[in-house]
């Protein structure tokens, strides 16, 4: 990967239609700052499967549908399913988004402690 893809995790949050939140707002976030490469990390496997099958979303699903338009404006995405246990780096990000209790937590650069755990999660 190049150092212009946009790294979304959604660790940490229970609530499938809140995985799905967070995925749809930080898309939108993305999009609007003109980012065109996205990989999503998440350590949901039911979220893996529902964005990447465009076929089988069920109709009456508002979010998965707009992560679905959000994803097309975007020239490249990937999403990776990282199981909870494998990842430090979410696990990290987490913890610092709880310390500042804040809902959304943007990095416009990545860091300093979580450099090695980064080069460790590759």
């Amino acid at each position: 990967m190049t150092d212009n893809w946009i790294h979304l995790y959604t660790t940490g949050v229970v609530k499938m239609d809140a995985r799905f939140a967070v995925v749809r707002d930080g898309l939108t976030l993305i999009h609007g700052r003109g980012y065109q490469e996205v990989v999503i990390h998440t350590d949901n496997l039911q979220v893996v499967k529902a964005i990447q099958n465009v076929h089988l979303i069920d109709s009456s699903s508002t979010l998965l549908r707009r992560i679905h338009a959000s994803l097309q404006a975007i020239h490249h995405w990937k999403i990776k399913h990282i199981p909870r246990e494998k990842n430090e780096a979410a696990d990290r990000i987490a913890k610092m988004v709880t310390v500042k209790s804040t809902d959304k937590q943007v990095f416009e650069d990545t860091p300093e402690e979580l450099l090695p755990v980064l080069e460790i999660d590759r």
